[in-house]
Formats: structure tokens, sequence, C-alpha cells
């Protein structure tokens, strides 16, 4: 993929595989969509599936309700287990009454930033519950925990697939560059906000906003891309190009090699592409780095 391939426009991209136009893709189910505005009050809903009881905690919400084709989005799977009580208590010790879906995401996400020490890691499949529990996580095992804990907040998710250049991830690897594929599967978290898709990398701030905060730069040699969405565009998708407050090494799409379109279910992309710890280079890569510290 070219530097303008990223862009937000009209282009035509890929949802589950199947092409889409807009910031809507259509889906099969239906679900309640929710307004921005959450009022947390939290009660226990008792219910059950074959073979198994659940307890799932529920929000109750204010504002406009409208009914939008988004039900795969806030599924449970086998990554973004948020049933799980660990997920269930992070939400309930980040949530406060009249909290909009994204000062709640943005809590979240300092909240993870400050508590999960940032590792190496490539076990793509680790559920959000088990990161929580041993507060040590990868950029893309934090994506999913913010991901899991959305969802459990009743705010719909989905990923964009991106393949990078894996010399993007050089400047952490300069004498052991071999371990580093030539290009890596990397996931981009998108949230359903006021009814209009938000990306990661603007929870803290519009592109224009955080290039004119932004002294430098992401050159990905000392915080890692979780925690410096905080401060400074993270940008995959060319959206600081040609702003007049931007820098040219804030665009980080010459990176990208390929747009594969969004993914209602993070689990699902992993089972089409497969994933870097199932190849020979990412199980030696777990042998020598796994479970070092990042930043």
């Amino acid at each position: 993929m070219n530097a303008q391939a990223g862009r937000r426009s009209a282009k035509t991209s890929t949802v589950n595989g199947k092409a889409a136009r807009g910031k809507y893709p259509t889906q099969r189910d239906v679900w309640i969509g929710l307004s921005d505005s959450i009022l947390c009050s939290f009660h226990q809903n008792t219910w059950k599936r074959p073979g198994r009881s659940c307890s799932k905690l529920m929000l109750k919400v204010t504002g406009s309700v409208n009914i939008v084709s988004h039900s795969a989005n806030l599924q449970v799977t086998a990554i973004l287990d948020f049933e799980h009580e660990e997920v269930q208590r992070a939400v309930r010790a980040m949530s406060q009454p009249g909290q909009t879906g994204r000062s709640f995401l943005r809590k979240a996400h300092l909240a993870l930033s400050e508590t999960i020490l940032p590792v190496y890691s490539v076990d793509e499949w680790q559920p959000a519950s088990k990161t929580l529990q041993e507060k040590r996580a990868s950029c893309s095992q934090r994506m999913a925990c913010l991901e899991a804990i959305a969802r459990a907040a009743s705010i719909p998710t989905r990923v964009r697939v991106l393949f990078v250049r894996g010399s993007f991830w050089y400047p952490r690897f300069r004498f052991s560059r071999w371990f580093i594929p030539k290009r890596i599967l990397l996931l981009w978290p998108q949230f359903l906000l006021e009814q209009a898709w938000v990306d990661f990398d603007e929870l803290h701030g519009a592109p224009a906003q955080l290039a004119a905060a932004a002294p430098r730069g992401f050159r990905n040699d000392g915080e890692s891309l979780f925690e410096a969405v905080r401060n400074m565009p993270v940008d995959f998708l060319g959206k600081t190009c040609g702003l007049a407050c931007a820098k040219p090494e804030h665009d980080l799409s010459r990176f990208v090699l390929k747009d594969a379109g969004f993914f209602d279910i993070r689990d699902d992309v992993f089972r089409k592409f497969g994933s870097f710890q199932h190849t020979l280079r990412g199980r030696l890569f777990e042998l020598v780095f796994d479970g070092r510290k990042s930043s």
C-alpha cells in the first residue's frame, strides 16, 4: 500500500472479506445502539445459554437510542472474553456516573497504560482476562484488552487489518533484525462512539490536535504504540499528510504494505491470516524475547 492508500476517503474497503463503502458496513444481526452518554449504574443480570449459566454486567444508559446493525461488534470471543470477572471488575473500577463513551475509553486506556507492564509477546490469542491478571502484555494484547473492556461497556468495536513493514520495528531490534519478518500483521481497533467509528489513535484527540502538540513523530524506539497515542499522532492511515501543523515524520503510512479492511471480530483475523507466533521465526522470537520489557 502506498502513502495514499490509507487516507480516509470514500474508497471501498472490505469488512470480513466482503466489499463495503463508508462508515457503516452492513451486518446481519441487529442490536440496540447506545448513545455516547453512559450512566454507570450497575446491576447483575443472570442469564442462561445451553449448558451453562452466566452473570453479565449490564449498563443503564441515558440519551437517544438507535437501531444499528452491529451485534457482531459486541460479541464475546476467545480473546475478548469480557464476561470474565476480571474484565467486569476492571469496567466497574473505571466507570463513573454521567461518563461518556469516549471519556470512559480514555480512562480505560490510561489505566491499562499505567497498570500493565509493556513486554514483548507474540501470543495473539491471549485472552483479555489473562492480560489483566498477569499485568504484563504486548501492544497488541493491550489493544485487545481495551476492546474487551469497551464491549463490556456496550461500546461496539472492530479492527482494521494492516500489513506493516517489518522495518517499522527495526529501531527496537537494532542488533537482532533477523527475528523480524518483512511484514507484520497489525490490528488497529476502532470504537463506535456517537454513531461514528473512531480509530484507536484518535481516542485522545484529532490528528491535527495531536500533531500540533507533538514536537516529533513516533519513532518506535522508546514508549510503545499503545502509550504513544496519548500525546502524539500514530498515523498509519495518512491522516496528517497535508496538515499545516504536521511534520512529515508524523505520517507513518509509508510503512503500510496493505490494508486488508475491517473485521468485526479480532479472532477471525488470526483464523484467516494466521499469526507470527505460529511461524518458525515467531517461535524463536518467543524463546529469546518473550516477557522482556519493551519500553
